[in-house]
C-alpha cells in the first residue's frame, strides 16, 4: 500500500521528514508545487513548508499561478463572470503567503505567470464564453501566456533554481498520461501543453523536476465553483481515501517507483487517473482541511 510509505509531520515542524528527497533535488533545477483546492485554510502553511525544503537545496525564485496585485481585474461578463466573483479571504491568504515567504526565503524572488488584466487577447476570449466548452481558447492561450512568462525568467536567470505553485493539473509532468473522465479538455483547452508539461519537456533540458502534490481528506471549502457548504471527500478508492483510512494524520508520502495507475481526488472533488511515478515525486497530505476565512 501506498499509505505504507507515509512519513508524519507537523505543518509548521521541521524538514527532517523531506530529507529522503534531498539526492533528487540536489539534481533539479524546477520544483512544482500542486494544490487540489485553492480555497481551504491548510493550504498556506502546507506551501510554506515544502517553500521551506526548495529553499533549504537551493531554490530562490518563486512563480505562482496568481496575476500581480496591480493587474487584478474580474471579469466583466461570461461565464467566469459567476464563478470568479470578489474573493477576499482569498486574497488575505495570499497576502499571507507572500510576507511568509519573503519573511521565510531571505533573497527569494517571487513572480506571478498568470494571465492578468494585460492581457487583453485573453480577458477578451474569456469574456466572449458563456460555456465552459466555449472557453477553450480562452484557456490555451492562458496556457501560451503562462509559457511565456515562465520562459522570461528562467532566460533572466540562467541556471538558478526555480519553483512553480499552482493547481496540480497546471503542473502535469506528462498531459497525455493524465485521464479526466467528465473534466474536458484540460487547463490547455484542449489545444496547448499545460505549463508543467511544457516545464518538463521543453525548459528542464533533460534533468529531472521534482514535484510535490497537495492531496486533502475530508472537510469543507469556501471553493465557488462548488454548491455551499462546499463539502470535500475524498473519491473511493482514491490515494486520498486510502491515507485518510490508514493513516488520518498530515504525512509526507514519497513515490519514488510507485508505477501502478491510481486515483487521486482533484479540484473540485473530480477523479484524476495516473501513474504517480510519472507526475509526482512526494505527496503532503493534509487529512482534515477548512474553508478561508473561518
Amino acid at each position: 500500500m501506498l499509505s505504507d510509505r507515509a512519513i508524519p509531520i507537523e505543518i509548521d515542524g521541521g524538514l527532517d521528514a523531506f530529507a529522503v528527497l534531498d539526492p533528487l533535488a540536489d539534481r533539479c533545477r524546477f520544483a512544482f508545487v500542486g494544490e487540489m483546492d485553492h480555497f481551504i485554510a491548510e493550504k498556506t502553511p502546507a506551501r510554506l513548508l515544502v517553500c521551506r525544503y526548495l529553499a533549504s537545496r537551493g531554490w530562490r525564485i518563486f512563480g505562482e499561478e496568481w496575476p500581480d496585485a496591480a493587474h487584478q481585474r474580474p471579469f466583466r461578463r461570461g461565464v467566469l463572470a459567476d464563478a470568479h466573483r470578489p474573493t477576499p479571504a482569498l486574497d488575505t491568504d495570499q497576502a499571507h503567503f507572500h510576507e511568509a515567504l519573503r519573511r521565510l526565503v531571505p533573497g527569494g524572488r517571487w513572480f506571478g505567470f498568470d494571465a492578468d488584466s494585460r492581457d487583453h487577447d485573453y480577458v477578451e476570449l474569456a469574456e466572449a464564453a458563456s460555456t465552459i466548452d466555449e472557453l477553450r481558447p480562452a484557456m490555451a492561450r492562458r496556457e501560451q501566456i503562462m509559457h511565456s512568462k515562465v520562459a522570461r525568467v528562467v532566460e533572466e536567470h540562467p541556471g538558478e533554481k526555480v519553483a512553480l505553485l499552482a493547481a496540480a493539473q497546471h503542473l502535469l509532468k506528462d498531459d497525455s498520461a493524465v485521464s479526466q473522465p467528465g473534466v474536458g479538455a484540460g487547463p490547455g483547452g484542449g489545444s496547448v501543453a499545460s505549463i508543467g508539461h511544457h516545464v518538463t519537456h521543453e525548459l528542464s533540458a533533460g534533468t529531472p523536476v521534482l514535484s510535490f502534490w497537495l492531496l486533502h481528506g475530508r472537510g469543507t471549502t469556501a471553493n465557488p465553483w462548488l454548491p455551499p457548504p462546499g463539502l470535500l471527500e475524498p473519491v473511493p478508492d482514491s490515494v486520498d481515501a486510502e491515507l485518510l483510512a490508514h493513516v488520518g494524520r498530515p504525512c509526507l508520502v514519497p513515490v519514488g517507483d510507485d508505477d501502478r495507475r491510481r486515483t487521486v481526488t482533484a479540484m473540485h472533488n473530480q477523479p484524476m487517473r495516473c501513474r504517480l511515478d510519472q507526475q509526482v515525486d512526494a505527496i503532503v497530505f493534509l487529512p482534515e482541511v477548512s474553508p478561508l476565512g473561518t
